[in-house]
């Protein structure tokens, strides 16, 4: 079902970045996503990170540079809501090249404002033997529903190796104070500070409340559902103002007029 589809929306600057999570999120009923780039906490990208890997958001939307080098199997789709900068076709193939992988199925949409954008993804398609399909101007195919709730959800608990928390830990804890069946515990990381663990949408709230109740490794724990929208704190370097990153001033990609998606 679409609740269990995820990808990634690619933009240039990570402030093009943050205006299109913001605007996914109010356009788009029931989308969950993460935002992920280069402005935020490295402890939160690597959130955001575990969020997409088990499915617990819908996508995420990031930065050329934060997405280099990840290694993210099973993503159902790749969004350019920005051409590469330059129109670069290496970097399209290698955003593309996200989906699709060892013949899975996978669809690349590219977000194009004027005819000129769809004449090059056009290219590119045929370079790579990949089927284009041309919608028509974004908004045309009338209001769409909600779309279905991620299958997953992540809870954090705020101990990790630091605490000699490890996987077994986070695991009995789950069976033995929250009840949860083992087999249907998703990844689970540790970090120094702090443990995930994804578990199905349904079991994770209970979950939640039991594992706070109890003991982890003979101490209480604070433990929380990670929400996507919690992960979007810039990271800011010392000397720099409030308004730094998004804030008033800063350059934000242009808003482009009915854009029409290219499926390559």
């Amino acid at each position: 079902g679409a609740g269990d589809r995820r990808g990634l929306v690619f933009c240039n600057t990570r402030q093009g970045a943050r205006a299109t999570w913001e605007a996914l999120r109010g356009a788009v009923p029931g989308l969950q996503a993460c935002l992920l780039s280069g402005e935020l906490a490295q402890e939160d990208r690597a959130r955001a990170l575990f969020l997409l890997r088990q499915g617990a958001v819908h996508a995420a939307v990031a930065t050329d540079l934060a997405a280099r080098g990840l290694d993210l199997e099973g993503l159902d789709f790749v969004v350019n809501a920005e051409l590469p900068p330059a129109w670069d076709a290496v970097s399209f193939v290698h955003r593309a090249g996200r989906t699709g992988r060892a013949e899975a199925p996978g669809e690349c949409v590219s977000v194009c404002a004027t005819q000129a954008e769809v004449d090059v993804v056009r290219g590119w398609a045929e370079a790579a033997g990949r089927p284009l399909e041309v919608a028509g101007p974004a908004g045309d195919g009338g209001p769409q529903g909600a779309l279905a709730s991620p299958a997953w959800a992540a809870l954090l608990i705020a101990a990790g190796r630091r605490d000699k928390v490890s996987k077994a830990d986070v695991l009995g804890a789950l069976v033995h104070l929250a009840g949860v069946d083992a087999r249907s515990v998703g990844h689970i990381q540790v970090t120094a500070r702090e443990a995930l663990v994804g578990l199905p949408i349904g079991e994770a709230r209970r979950a939640c409340d039991l594992l706070r109740a109890g003991k982890i490794k003979k101490a209480r724990r604070a433990v929380r559902v990670l929400r996507p929208e919690a992960l979007a704190r810039p990271n800011r370097r010392p000397g720099e103002g409030a308004g730094a990153g998004a804030g008033p001033g800063a350059r934000h990609a242009p808003t482009r007029s009915r854009p029409r998606p290219a499926k390559s």
